[in-house]
């Protein structure tokens, strides 16, 4: 059975890494904006930009979740959440302003 067995199971290959220079990586710095920085943009941003930057420092959305939400559909009332699959299904999160009273 060995016999029939390619050399190359047996780590008898060249090395296709060999010579290959890895390209040099200079992460850049991040800056976490303050919550005055934060404040100051949102007052001087228009209505689309708030609500990106309300889901990127309030909610932890990546910049393309972000950008790409609706803003017709933002009102965390009276629908249901998919949740991984189409039969389950999750209430969205209430604001304590908009939260049923009762509950």
């Amino acid at each position: 059975m060995w016999q029939e067995v390619p050399p190359l199971l047996f780590g008898d290959a060249d090395d296709s890494f060999q010579g290959v220079i890895p390209p040099e990586y200079i992460p850049n710095r991040i800056v976490i904006p303050t919550l005055e920085e934060i404040r100051a943009l949102k007052e001087v941003g228009s209505k689309a930009l708030v609500v990106i930057i309300d889901l990127m420092s309030g909610c932890g959305h990546r910049n393309g979740e972000a950008f790409a939400a609706n803003l017709e559909g933002m009102d965390g009332r009276g629908r249901r959440v998919p949740h991984h699959r189409a039969d389950r299904a999750e209430d969205p999160p209430a604001f304590p302003a908009q939260a049923p009273q009762g509950r």
